[in-house]
């Protein structure tokens, strides 16, 4: 069975058979459903909270699930762990699914019931109560000028920080344009062509030794065709496999010798643009070291200024 035999009260804790969960509830608490929507704090503290702005609503079963309900939607009343209710026919079952399955057949009755509830459990003085909660939360602003002062204040020094960083990023989008037009660049620049010639070139002696492969595969193959042939006549085909080892033994020398010059000529590359590298590093330093002295000559004549300005204001004020 997905529906529980019996459950213990959520006021009393006694257990109570889910037959007669409603009429418990009813008479062992008649405020249950009130009490479970709404979980107010003392009217004593209500003057403390809304100092603070704390006249939230805690409640055990929540007003939104109550609004869902008496709006007809398929919710379940939640009793306890493992106890969820249909009003309607007051069992209780152990699944939620099982729950919202014999919910969704009579959903109206189902809020209707739940209205039906909270109508008996509202009393006179929890209605007053209610009321005198709804008044008393009125929204309130408090403005913390401390807190709107940080605040202001953060802003500003982000903004300080974002306009710094666009500057040097002006800066340095100058300089670049700048080195663009010196002789660095096209020396770089030229250097990368001869990079890519040299890769073309490899790339054409890598065919060439592809297409010798080739033509030595060609020349096995033939000769294992032409084998029985070559049998008759044995000096002959001596001769054709010596010369066949010459050829290869060429071939070999010549590739190693390709691949050797390549290397070297790769390597004396790689290490003329590492010296350019370096030297372009070193440039940079010293740009980098310049700026930095021609913006500390900057502030100090930003400053200069500054007190000359404020000399020429105490001149014409003794005047």
């Amino acid at each position: 069975m997905s529906d529980i035999k019996s459950m213990n009260c959520p006021s009393c804790n006694e257990i109570i058979c889910k037959e007669t969960f409603l009429g418990h509830i009813k008479k062992c608490t008649p405020e249950y459903f009130i009490q479970e929507i709404f979980s107010l704090p003392p009217e004593s503290e209500w003057a403390e909270r809304i100092k603070y702005n704390e006249m939230e609503v805690n409640g055990k079963f929540g007003i939104g699930d109550a609004i869902k309900i008496l709006q007809g939607e398929n919710v379940f009343w939640y009793a306890d762990d493992k106890a969820y209710l249909d009003l309607y026919t007051g069992r209780a079952y152990a699944k939620e699914s099982t729950a919202l399955t014999h919910i969704s057949e009579h959903t109206t009755a189902h809020s209707d019931a739940l209205f039906k509830l909270i109508q008996e459990s509202l009393t006179k003085e929890k209605l007053l109560f209610l009321l005198k909660y709804i008044r008393a939360r009125t929204p309130r602003v408090v403005i913390d000028d401390e807190k709107v002062s940080r605040a202001e204040k953060a802003v500003e020094k982000v903004k300080k920080e974002c306009e710094d960083k666009i500057a040097i990023s002006n800066v340095w989008k100058d300089k670049w344009f700048e080195y663009q037009k010196t002789d660095d660049a096209e020396r770089i620049k030229d250097l990368g062509h001869e990079i890519s010639e040299k890769n073309t070139y490899i790339y054409e002696v890598e065919s060439k030794c592809r297409r010798l492969e080739q033509e030595l595969r060609s020349y096995r193959e033939k000769e294992q065709a032409e084998v029985g042939e070559r049998q008759n006549n044995l000096g002959r085909a001596i001769e054709e496999i010596t010369f066949m080892e010459k050829l290869q033994i060429k071939f070999d020398k010549m590739k190693a010798k390709l691949e050797g010059d390549v290397e070297k000529k790769v390597k004396k590359l790689k290490e003329e643009h590492d010296k350019k590298l370096e030297a372009f590093e070193k440039r940079e330093k010293k740009y980098n070291k310049t700026i930095k002295t021609l913006k500390h000559q900057v502030e100090t004549l930003q400053h200069q200024a500054a007190l000359k300005d404020m000399s020429s204001s105490s001149d014409s004020d003794s005047d």
